[in-house]
């Protein structure tokens, strides 16, 4: 192999092992691996039972095992309202986490929660309400998938939770970690600080096995935008 060839060579491997650092599924490798060195002292408390405050895409939350009765009975105490009739929001990594729920989507459902999701949309899906009765007295939850991403890969390390906004039943929601602070003080094993957060609620909506979209809850995003 001559001088040129050899050089064209070396040129080749070094602009692929570009190509390859540069990739999304490396940076995304390392967005996972940096939420992992940061904050899995905190996704094992979650997965532990404890509960904790961190922001979501919207607004800064409260948040439990969405499997652990004991940590959603403490994140109702904390929030003085146990009234299980208006639901808990769970957020979620991925689709594939609903699987997680027993929860089944028709062909339709899956097209349009793709075009939503990562996003401000918390959807109602029917689960087994006897399995899931710590979460609601009703036969749906409704989940949502953050567009932040250091946010899902949390998720992926915690697990599903419950995520209700961060402040007591009839007060404002928490716009900062101090204000938070102030409302729940030494009631939650831990704080994550994502500075001022002055978000609007997801919009909450519906889509039964056709694809037909009832909102209930109008948000930050108008749904029939996207779909």
């Amino acid at each position: 192999m001559g001088i040129l060839s050899t050089l064209q060579y070396v040129l080749s491997i070094e602009k692929w092992i570009a190509e390859i650092v540069s990739s999304r599924i490396v940076k995304r490798i390392f967005a996972l691996y940096s939420v992992h060195m940061k904050h899995t002292k905190e996704a094992d408390i979650i997965q532990k039972g404890g509960v904790g405050i961190l922001p979501t895409d919207t607004l800064y939350g409260i948040v439990g095992s969405a499997f652990n009765p004991d940590a959603v009975h403490r994140i109702e105490t904390l929030k003085g309202d146990n009234d299980k009739r208006k639901g808990f929001i769970v957020l979620i990594s991925s689709i594939a986490d609903l699987g997680l729920f027993g929860v089944q989507l028709t062909t339709t459902q899956k097209e349009i929660k793709h075009k939503l999701w990562p996003g401000p949309f918390s959807i109602l899906l029917p689960i087994d309400q006897k399995r899931f009765a710590h979460i609601t007295h009703t036969h749906s939850i409704a989940f949502r998938i953050p567009t932040d991403t250091w946010l899902r890969d949390f998720l992926t390390l915690s697990g599903p939770v419950i995520a209700p906004s961060a402040n007591p039943t009839a007060q404002k929601p928490a716009e900062s970690i101090s204000e938070a602070q102030a409302y729940f003080g030494d009631g939650v094993d831990f704080y994550i600080d994502g500075g001022v957060r002055t978000g609007k609620a997801s919009t909450l909506l519906e889509v039964d096995a056709g694809g037909n979209i009832q909102i209930h809850r109008m948000g930050p995003v108008d749904p029939y935008g996207l779909i």
